[in-house]
């Protein structure tokens, strides 16, 4: 495990104000139950994206929590696992998990459906719905993870969801943006998160 916190490894660390506790500490429970330990670092990052304010809004709410970092540590992991777990204690949570190429939302589809395998959650996975363009898990709960590209128009025609996540948010196009907000205006108290790598020259952001 890390021993490094989240203040110490990020070179822009902004956290919303007026937080009065955050449903990271229920969700981390869960986590260890299941024999599942996040760094130092990650525990900080969920601990904001899951912070709340006075009213029981989440305090990054619409706007978003944004985590923008270099490659291979660990962003799908953090965020996928936690929002499995956020399924699980939920219930009737819809949430999107949408990539700009359909290889990346793939692969993480593939990744979270892994989880299943783990003796204490795969008890509270209902269904796992495998086809193109239709992916989904479905849990015990009532709640349901979707998963699917954007560059194939994915999250277009859908309607109140509480949770969305925008992987590969450096090449976040408007048009995108455009098809997601109606989806998430019907939710009482929305939750997006944006990640991602820096943009590179070219990319449509």
């Amino acid at each position: 495990m890390s021993e490094r916190r989240l203040s110490e490894i990020a070179k822009v660390l902004r956290q919303p104000e007026s937080i009065v506790g955050s449903e990271f500490t229920r969700i981390n429970k869960a986590a260890r139950k299941a024999g599942i330990r996040f760094d130092l670092w990650q525990q900080g990052f969920l601990w904001l994206l899951f912070a709340k304010n006075a009213e029981g809004k989440y305090a990054c709410g619409a706007d978003g929590a944004v985590l923008s970092s270099c490659r291979q540590i660990g962003k799908t992991f953090t965020v996928g696992t936690a929002l499995f777990l956020k399924a699980i204690l939920t219930p009737n949570l819809k949430a999107i998990w949408t990539a700009h190429h359909t290889r990346t939302s793939d692969e993480t589809f593939a990744d979270m459906c892994e989880m299943e395998h783990n003796p204490v959650l795969g008890r509270y996975v209902e269904r796992i719905r495998r086809a193109n363009g239709q992916q989904e898990i479905t849990f015990t709960s009532g709640s349901r993870i979707m998963f699917g590209a954007r560059e194939n128009g994915f999250g277009r025609g859908l309607h109140s969801v509480d949770v969305a996540v925008f992987d590969e948010a450096q090449i976040l196009t408007v048009r995108a943006m455009d098809n997601m907000i109606p989806v998430l205006n019907t939710s009482p108290n929305p939750l997006v998160v944006y990640m991602g790598n820096p943009p590179k020259p070219g990319d449509q952001c």
